[in-house]
């Protein structure tokens, strides 16, 4: 089953390498979806939710993992509050 990592394993070290970056600052966000969040549309969500609370959209890569199968890295956005807080609102 395909789903996010919860630890950063070899198997993120190796996609981050991949991507030139640096696996010791990858984070882990907790999902926060809000109720008008369009499933799929990341980027749409966060330009919207800034448009509401303000604050800004953050870029990055969500990474999904299938142990022992395969691992990938799809382009993400999420919103970061004017507090500076990172929150996946999609």
């Amino acid at each position: 089953m395909l789903k996010t990592p919860t630890e950063l394993n070899e198997n993120v070290k190796a996609i981050a390498r991949k991507l030139k970056l640096d696996s010791k600052k990858a984070i882990f966000l907790t999902v926060q979806p809000y109720k008008e969040a369009i499933p799929l549309e990341c980027y749409k969500n966060v330009d919207a939710y800034v448009e509401l609370n303000g604050g800004t959209s953050q870029l990055g890569w969500r990474i999904w993992e299938w142990t022992g199968v395969l691992i990938e890295a799809e382009s993400h956005c999420v919103w970061k509050s004017p507090e500076g807080q990172l929150v996946d609102i999609s």
